[in-house]
């Protein structure tokens, strides 16, 4: 699968697999973490998501996710991955558990393990959204967090990981447009970016939006004084779907490299892509930003 997607798009960013995908990728195939990982980036896998890491104590994740990864085993995928991506942008999820005790060994045993590898590039704290959610509903959790403690989650990542983590996320999606603004102005320097029909949050009860146009993105950091740093390929914030895949038939054109069987069995993939898309009456999309110091 990536080695379509980087045949059909050769200078396109793969972002894709977290440290449970590549854990269960390797045992089902029976390769070691190092073999694993190895045949992904040279299939084309530039950087992988934090997604996954929950809450890194195995206490809370024995409630919280029991059919996923232990915490060892998270923590495991992560030096083989950085040795093999020493620049890898990495997203650290963390769920709220009961206590600040289990928020505390997630924040330590990320920071010790940065030390040592230095492949993560950025910490992403999420509140937990309990209103609807199954774990909360029959008893078996607390309430997410209260304001003041989303606030100093993000506050104390950025003095706890300071000079080894550089990039300290809010999620709009999670805490919404003034508290994102709250939160940028006490320690958070990232913005979520607009997301493509966000659905996971909204069914557990969150309220603020499945999607963010770049304009809206601007208009919450500019009572700041900051402004947005789009990312290297940005496109614009009214592309639908068939339009990024005529792009990619563009790159498929021009690539001198592809043997024509693969250039039609690419196109003739694509093709229905676009028909499922336009059926489904696709919505616009928008590229990521980040909100700059």
């Amino acid at each position: 699968m990536v080695a379509a997607v980087k045949a059909g798009s050769p200078t396109i960013h793969i972002h894709a697999f977290s440290a449970l995908e590549v854990f269960e990728g390797a045992r089902r195939s029976g390769q070691d973490l190092a073999t694993y990982l190895t045949r992904l980036k040279d299939a084309g896998l530039k950087t992988l998501p934090g997604t996954a890491a929950e809450i890194l104590d195995d206490r809370i994740r024995a409630i919280l996710c029991p059919d996923k990864i232990n915490s060892d085993q998270w923590l495991e995928v992560q030096p083989h991955r950085a040795r093999r991506w020493p620049s890898l942008e990495h997203h650290d999820h963390v769920r709220r558990g009961r206590k600040p005790e289990s928020w505390a060994t997630h924040l330590i045993r990320t920071r010790d393990l940065q030390r040592e590898t230095g492949g993560f590039t950025e910490f992403v704290p999420l509140p937990f959204v309990h209103m609807a959610t199954p774990l909360f509903l029959k008893g078996r959790s607390r309430k997410g967090p209260t304001f003041r403690e989303a606030v100093l989650m993000h506050a104390v990542a950025r003095m706890h990981y300071a000079t080894l983590i550089n990039n300290i996320q809010v999620s709009w999606v999670k805490m919404g447009v003034e508290g994102s603004r709250r939160i940028l102005s006490a320690g958070a320097n990232d913005l979520g970016g607009t997301l493509m029909d966000e659905n996971i949050s909204r069914a557990a009860g969150a309220v603020h939006g499945q999607g963010m146009d770049v304009q809206s993105l601007e208009d919450l950091v500019a009572p700041l004084r900051a402004s947005l740093a789009p990312t290297k390929h940005a496109v614009s914030d009214a592309v639908t779907m068939s339009t990024l895949i005529e792009a990619l038939l563009d790159d498929i054109a021009e690539d001198t490299t592809m043997s024509p069987e693969r250039r039609d069995l690419l196109r003739e993939l694509l093709a229905r892509v676009v028909m499922v898309a336009e059926a489904d009456a696709p919505h616009e999309r928008s590229p990521r930003r980040r909100a700059g110091d």
